[in-house]
């Protein structure tokens, strides 16, 4: 084991640990000793990456003893400190304790939340409740999560960017495509309230990141998933015969590594049976017109991801995948509208209106990557190069039969999206690290819709929207962390382009330049306490489906459409967090946004009310959040967490001043209970005041879920049970009484359901070794 010293002021000892396949071993624990005490006089913990330091030490001679689970004890001794910074040249290769690998789980024993200094990572992968769930019905066990009519929001906020192992997809319909993502495939979901500035502008209520699972051991190993679920309702509500209701999904995993080569893949069949129902009463003069609506409908889903890393030597590796998606599905709506009169509630007319819907999505991505290990101290090269091609297809007939009239639209929605990016990392002595990068990327996407009435090409509605944006990007950070204070502060520039057409017209031209600042500050006030603070400037530039002129039609009085005239909105966000111990935090959030985007502005024109997407004014957003880790005996764990919001909205609308506020909490629970050494239960639920989202007033609605999980076949398979929502409480009621707009809206869907999963692991336990020598004997004996 060879080191490498700087001349610095402050002394420190600096390396990373490794396992014998040379990957990260991330969160082991390090203990340093005076070489020839037994008392240790400092600890501390190597970081995801597998690195660790120790700063502000006195010259002298050391020893670092390292554990971590599943692996045995490494004692690294005569460590030689003077006047000099030492960095260890050599990672500490940690070897596999071979009597634990059929008894330790690393997964199960990570807590269910973990707060970071710059993020909140939940660890969903052996959660009992969410086998066999989607993306979408996951993302409802995060804190501070809020799902509306599958809108998804993050603290009360709007503008939530998600990826998917931390890549971005700005131009897809993301909360659609998490209806169509398998929840087994994910390991952990990350929330990252105040990016940096190596991340996208985008996203003024953060970002969420859903890690998938990955591999990590030699040889051949996989493993698959066969689920299934069940439901069934008393439709009578909406006059529906459709009364039962189930999904069947299958997931296949497969990795081969090797000391040069890692190939993956994964393939996972999603099949569901499903339902939502939209109840709209609306007010319009002396008329009310009530609507029930019921929209059964099933889709397949289809997902795979390929891809293979080679190392090409020990500082370069090159890697590449094909991930896609592709998702069928069609379903008829049926909205029973009577109109009445308000004041006597006589009945005026009433008409059935169906509407067959059937929608084809097909997506394609292949990334090409290369890692440069420039050397050992940290100095690192990588790039990576993707390309997406993404087709949407959407057909409605619409039919009122008492009326003999008939809507029929097609849309057409291809997309193609390239991105470069690169990033150079270099450490400096001291610990200090900067990152510097930029990043290029253009969308083009071309729309075409055709509208008929009654068989006649509606030349009104009838349309061709070509939209084109190039965004140009550079960054550069800097962190250093200290014995007691770490400090990262960041500055991104993106320069965009955007340009619209409508039937050859150009209704979109704009160029921009914009800055976008981050700071990041942790102070270490004790042993257990901390204090963070963090700043970001965000962007939200409009989601291409709310800049499509389309129109989507719900029934013949409501629908919704895109505005091609949308700006972006900009978002200010500061943030101080207290921790303790790394587990409890309390924190206070403040964001301002201008421009703000309201995805559903509501207008009427006669009987029909619809939606647009509009620009409008102010909107201030206050978080508090109390979260608490739980432990009941030897037997339950989990965590309590608990967040007020405040949001007020200033605008000018429809020749009147919108200007409303309203605070609201939102309050979470989850609980493991361990039975047996192979059996454990979960208990978690959620509940959400009534709130205040854009125009809409939507009352309270809470989940409650139960789990049972029991580990089988010497603890290489699983089967979970869940039932779901069990007191059915998680539809919506929302509100908009707003000049003349008097609507109220109810949503529900199959949101109460039992599912069933059995996961298996195979593949061999034993993982080849390389050996091979690093650092200088010379260096290692100097300093000894």
């Amino acid at each position: 084991m060879g080191f490498t010293a700087f001349a610095q002021n402050k002394v420190s000892v600096s390396g990373e640990i490794r396992n014998e396949q040379h990957l990260p071993v991330g969160y082991a624990t390090l203990q340093l000793y005076k070489q020839n005490d037994s008392s240790a006089i400092k600890s501390t913990g190597s970081d995801s990456t597998g690195k660790f330091s120790f700063v502000g030490l006195d010259s002298g001679v050391y020893k670092i003893r390292v554990t971590a689970v599943g692996y045995l004890e490494y004692l690294l001794q005569n460590i030689g400190v003077g006047k000099q910074n030492v960095m260890v040249n050599a990672p500490i290769v940690l070897l596999t304790d071979k009597k634990m690998l059929n008894v330790v789980n690393v997964v199960a024993s990570r807590p269910f939340i973990e707060q970071k200094v710059d993020k909140l990572v939940v660890n969903v992968s052996n959660s009992a409740t969410g086998a066999g769930a989607t993306a979408l019905e996951l993302l409802q066990k995060v804190p501070g999560v809020i799902i509306v009519d599958d809108h998804v929001s993050l603290a009360g906020k709007t503008g939530v960017v998600i990826m998917i192992d931390g890549k971005p997809s700005p131009y897809t319909d993301m909360e659609a495509l998490l209806k169509d993502i398998p929840g087994s495939n994910i390991d952990q979901i990350e929330v990252i309230s105040n990016p940096g500035a190596q991340y996208d502008a985008s996203g003024s209520a953060g970002i969420i990141n859903l890690v998938l699972k990955k591999n990590k051991k030699y040889g051949l190993t996989g493993s698959y998933i066969l689920g299934s679920g069940y439901s069934y309702y008393s439709q009578q509500d909406v006059n529906s015969n459709d009364h039962a209701y189930y999904r069947y999904s299958g997931s296949l995993n497969l990795s081969y590594k090797t000391t040069k080569w890692d190939f993956f893949g994964n393939v996972d069949f999603l099949h569901r049976n499903v339902f939502e129902v939209n109840n709209y009463d609306r007010v319009i003069g002396d008329d009310i017109f009530i609507q029930k609506n019921s929209y059964p409908y099933f889709y397949n889903t289809t997902n795979y991801r390929f891809g293979t890393d080679y190392q090409i030597n020990k500082k370069s590796t090159i890697g590449i995948l094909i991930a896609g998606n592709q998702r069928n599905g069609y379903g008829t709506s049926t909205t029973y509208t009577n109109e009445n009169n308000v004041h006597t509630n006589s009945p005026i007319d009433s008409f059935v209106t169906t509407n067959l819907t059937n929608i084809h999505r097909f997506n394609l991505t292949g990334n090409l990557n290369y890692t440069y290990k420039i050397d050992t101290i940290g100095n690192l090269f990588t790039t990576d190069l993707d390309y997406s091609d993404y087709k949407y297809t959407n057909t409605e007939n619409i039919n009122i039969p008492t009326s003999n009239t008939s809507y029929y639209q097609l849309g057409q929605n291809p997309l193609n999206y390239y991105t470069l990016k690169a990033n150079y990392t270099h450490p400096f002595p001291g610990g200090a690290k900067l990152d510097v990068g930029f990043k290029i990327s253009k969308v083009d996407i071309n729309n075409n819709l055709l509208f008929t009435r009654n068989n006649i090409v509606d030349t009104a509605q009838t349309n061709q929207f070509k939209y084109n944006e190039a965004v140009q990007a550079a960054y550069v950070s800097l962190g250093k962390k200290y014995e007691t204070f770490e400090y990262q502060i960041g500055i991104r520039a993106e320069n965009t382009s955007t340009n619209g057409e409508l039937e050859g017209n150009t209704v979109l031209n704009r160029k921009y330049l914009q800055l976008f600042p981050s700071i990041l500050l942790s102070k270490k006030l004790d042993a257990k306490w901390d204090l963070n603070f963090a700043y970001s400037r965000r962007v939200d530039r409009p989601q291409f489906v709310l800049l499509s002129p389309f129109s989507y039609y719900i029934d013949s009085l409501t629908y919704s459409k895109g505005n091609p005239g949308l700006l972006p909105q900009v978002t200010n966000t500061a943030k101080l967090t207290l921790h303790y111990e790394n587990a409890y935090f309390l924190s206070v959030n403040y964001s301002r946004t201008t421009n703000t985007i309201y995805e559903q502005a509501p207008e009427q024109i006669g009987d029909i009310t619809y939606t647009q997407p509009d620009n409008l004014g102010v909107h201030n957003n206050i978080v508090t959040e109390l979260n608490i880790p739980l432990t009941l005996g030897s037997g339950i764990s989990g965590y309590g967490d608990v967040q007020g919001i405040y949001n007020k909205y200033n605008t000018s609308y429809l020749g009147g001043t919108y200007d409303q506020d309203k605070f609201s909490y939102q309050v979470n629970l989850d609980l493991n209970i361990k039975l047996s050494s192979s059996i454990k239960a979960e208990v978690n639920g959620f509940y959400t005041s009534g709130s205040l989202n854009e125009f809409m007033t939507v009352n309270s609605f809470s989940g409650v879920n139960l789990g049972l999980q029991k580990s089988v076949l010497k603890n290489k398979g699983k089967i979970s049970f869940s039932a779901n929502d069990i007191f059915y409480q998680n539809g919506t009621v929302s509100t908009v009484k707003y000049q003349n707009i008097d609507t109220q809206y109810f949503y529900r869907d199959d949101s109460r359901n039992f599912r069933l999963t059995f996961s298996y692991s195979f593949g061999s336990n034993s993982n080849p070794t390389q050996s091979h020598d690093i650092g200088s004997k010379e260096e290692n004996e100097r300093l000894h």
